[in-house]
């Protein structure tokens, strides 16, 4: 944050030298206007600014397209929804798949980031780059918007102080609404930089645009989070959790729920190939409880639709041996 701080205050005063300097060239100031308004165009459109899944980007990215397709489906004429979401991973460790054409556009998607906004978009631009290659390689629906935060909200980070990220975030999310009143949000989190508070203050101020509240578990729940909760915030451990509450608040199709937890498993298939670590086969049994959860939904015939098939897992006594069986017993408490 102390390099970000420094390197903002470096550009600008290389911007300010080099803004006196072009001054002093007035001959060429009609074509220099001219490619300077070309290059501003080109780079609004490819490096603005944009993130939270601690596993991969392409269960989130799979989540946020659920909503897309269920706002646009739905028959009920509500609000249109808009997901709001806060990380900024790398992509997923599963093999990419052929790339398709990009349209230059901007979709439902907008991330808040808590990494403060530096010259020219320096730390935004590198946000986009991950953005495009879960375009192109992992299929994401669309190009988010980002609301990047301030070296002034960031700092206090650094003293584990929270408070002034979830202010910020808020901030940035009040002027956005502004701009969308007719539509609603959904929010998507985690519990590690202040997005419990955020997510909070944005049902207080805004319950009836706010559909629900997301928070990713990336570590232990605190009696802060519990204190912060609410009716609408939702608690998640895998995203496969997560769809199955967003379909149960009608926010997402059953179809999306499916997709959302066959996209998981294959990712954690991908990543225990790679790294076989007791984290890694902890965050397994989480997200089979929840597989077997989704293939149960469909065995009993609550989950019906076009297209709705379960799962494969393989046998428990080996996630990478074997195709297993459709139906899932469900465990007590889920």
């Amino acid at each position: 944050f102390f390099l970000s701080f420094f390197l903002s205050f470096f550009f600008r005063f290389l911007s300010q030298s080099s803004s006196s300097s072009s001054s002093s060239s007035s001959s060429s100031s009609s074509s220099s206007s001219s490619s300077s308004s070309s290059s501003s165009s080109s780079s609004s459109s490819s490096s603005p600014s944009l993130s939270s899944s601690s596993t991969s980007a392409s269960s989130s990215s799979s989540f946020s397209a659920s909503f897309s397709a269920s706002s646009t489906s739905s028959s009920s004429p509500s609000r249109p929804t808009t997901t709001i979401s806060t990380s900024a991973r790398s992509p997923s460790l599963v093999p990419s798949t052929p790339k398709r054409p990009v349209l230059p556009c901007h979709g439902n998607l907008t991330f808040l980031s808590a990494r403060p906004h530096v010259f020219k978009g320096f730390s935004e631009e590198a946000s986009y780059r991950k953005f495009r290659a879960l375009i192109n390689e992992q299929g994401m629906h669309t190009t988010p918007n980002l609301l990047a935060g301030d070296v002034t909200s960031s700092v206090p980070v650094l003293v584990g102080r929270m408070n002034s990220i979830a202010s910020k975030k808020f901030l940035n999310f009040q002027q956005y609404q502004a701009l969308y009143p007719e539509y609603s949000f959904v929010f998507v989190g985690d519990n590690g930089q202040g997005d419990v508070q955020a997510g909070r203050m944005m049902l207080d101020d805004y319950g009836a645009q706010v559909r629900a509240v997301f928070v990713h578990l990336v570590q232990p729940k605190t009696k802060r989070d519990t204190d912060l909760s609410h009716r609408k915030m939702f608690f998640f451990s895998t995203y496969a959790h997560a769809a199955i509450i967003a379909e149960s608040r009608g926010l997402i199709s059953q179809e999306g729920t499916v997709s959302v937890a066959r996209k998981a498993w294959e990712e954690y298939e991908a990543l225990y190939k790679n790294f076989a670590l007791d984290s890694v086969k902890t965050y397994g049994k989480l997200l089979r409880r929840d597989v077997e959860r989704v293939n149960e939904l469909i065995s009993n015939g609550t989950y019906a639709g076009d297209g709705v098939t379960c799962v494969e897992l393989p046998p428990d006594e080996d996630v990478m041996i074997g195709t297993g069986d459709c139906d899932g017993e469900v465990p007590a408490g889920v």
